[in-house]
């Protein structure tokens, strides 16, 4: 059955709604950020690493309450918060990650975020504009897309020399919209696609999946977005069977109004500034970006895939892998090798 109910939820804003990035910000105090170097210092002494802190680990009951209010806006309020102001400039780059990693655990489990088994992803160019790399290791504009856990964090290292705009939009303004204006298309985008898994797939496991993944979903009035248009071009030429005009025009649409001007909120995240977002409620992409020749402009982002406790109602298909996050295999990379050009994740009719 078709879901076609306008949402009202404090996550079905729109960009055109907020007078700037103050209105989804909070500023760390001297308070969080003793309790931050206090807890660090603590799992340092005890020798733990990101591969062994857990929350009981990482001590952050002085400011639990802040820590409460940051994890209900995430899951029940907008779905976004940016924390301005962590300490990016007097760590070390390995202490960051492990006090990053730390904070993160108080609202979920870390996943695996590729074959590497990088549970604090370097979100950074390693490939230039090559599309067989994925897309948290080159440099090319992205569309806007959802990742495959439950909540992301992007802490912001350093800057681009040019490029690298963050943009959100949020999946019920996209589903109300499209409800007000072309309902005839929710039953395609609900019934969903096949995706690509760019190579990532277990071992034995088929490259495309077996089932078709809702691009929007609802369950118990609850309602998720997953989509990452470029895996589902990819499918769609993986197993040779092309996209219907109505699936086309359907993506299109999504598409669009996922980047229309009232809807999308554009961020340039500055060194210190930690974005969470909720990935069923928030979608989100960047530009390209292009690094200069010195060490201070080129662009790394430090990202968290992190299941949360708190299980959202969904439907039983949203998943890409039999697993949470994707499996660590050591004898692989990143660097996409298969037969399906990665050209088609600009669908079809995009093409240059």
């Amino acid at each position: 059955m078709t879901f076609d109910q306008r949402v009202d939820h404090p996550s079905a804003w729109r960009g055109a709604d907020f007078d700037s990035v103050d209105d989804v910000s909070i500023t760390l105090t001297p308070a969080h950020l003793d309790a931050l170097d206090t807890a660090l210092r603590s799992v340092q002494k005890a020798g733990l690493t990101v591969d062994t802190v857990e929350r009981e680990h990482f001590n952050l009951s002085g400011i639990a309450n802040d820590v409460a209010d940051i994890e209900h806006q995430i899951l029940h309020g907008k779905g976004i918060v940016i924390l301005r102001g962590f300490p990016v400039t007097e760590y070390s780059l390995e202490e960051i990650e492990l006090m990053y990693w730390g904070l993160g655990c108080h609202f979920g489990t870390g996943e695996s975020q590729s074959t590497l088994g990088d549970r604090v992803g370097r979100v950074e160019d390693v490939s230039g504009k090559d599309r067989n790399q994925r897309a948290y290791r080159n440099s090319v504009d992205l569309l806007m897309h959802t990742d495959l856990t439950d909540i992301i964090g992007m802490l912001s290292i350093r800057k681009a020399a040019s490029g690298g705009l963050s943009t959100y939009v949020s999946a019920a303004s996209i589903h109300n919209e499209i409800v007000r204006t072309r309902p005839e298309l929710l039953e395609t985008l609900q019934r969903g696609f096949h995706y690509h898994r760019f190579g990532a797939e277990p071992a034995g496991e088929s490259p495309v999946t077996p089932h078709r993944i809702p691009v929007l979903s609802e369950r118990d009035g609850f309602l998720s977005a997953r989509i990452v248009p470029d895996y589902v071009y990819m499918a769609a030429e993986e197993l040779g069977v092309p996209l219907t005009e109505l699936e086309l025009e359907a993506l299109d649409y999504f598409n669009e109004l996922a980047i229309r001007p009232d809807l999308r909120f554009d961020v340039m995240l500055q060194p210190g500034d930690l974005s969470f977002i909720n990935n069923f409620t928030v979608l989100h992409t960047r530009d390209a970006f292009y690094d200069g020749p010195a060490p201070e402009e080129k662009r790394l982002l430090l990202r968290l895939w992190l299941s949360s406790d708190y299980e959202r109602p969904v439907v039983d298909s949203l998943e890409m892998f039999t697993k949470a996050g994707i499996e660590h295999d050591a004898g692989r990379d990143t660097y996409y090798t298969g037969p399906t050009d990665p050209l088609s994740q600009l669908g079809p009719n995009r093409r240059s």
